[in-house]
């Protein structure tokens, strides 16, 4: 993504994550590993959308987690998308952050 031009930050965990979260950048979307250490992606979900200052940040979901029931119930509404990492390209993961971001900025400019 980086070489697309779009500024990333990284976090190693949920955790730390929310850490970021606090500063002064808020980032324009999150690409998001359920399978972290500390604070794995769902109580990620869960602890961003408690707070209605985040409620809006988009969130891509890539896994090579196979999800139950239980965990697309988890995820419904707090995620924009779940990628699957083993049949998704590299192609396919940059147009979903394209126009997830586009539709982010037409929302915007919108006042949706």
């Amino acid at each position: 993504l980086g070489d697309e031009g779009y500024e990333v930050i990284g976090a190693s965990d949920g955790q730390q994550a929310l850490e970021l979260l606090h500063g002064e950048k808020r980032p324009s979307a999150i690409l998001l590993d359920l399978m972290m250490p500390v604070m794995d992606g769902f109580e990620f979900v869960e602890e961003l959308r408690g707070r209605a200052e985040w409620r809006e940040i988009p969130i891509v979901v890539m896994t090579a987690k196979d999800l139950d029931e239980e965990e697309h119930r988890r995820l419904n509404g707090g995620v924009e998308r779940i990628l699957q990492k083993a049949s998704c390209s590299r192609e396919e993961l940059l147009q979903s952050v394209r126009d997830l971001l586009q539709a982010t900025r037409r929302a915007q400019r919108h006042g949706i």
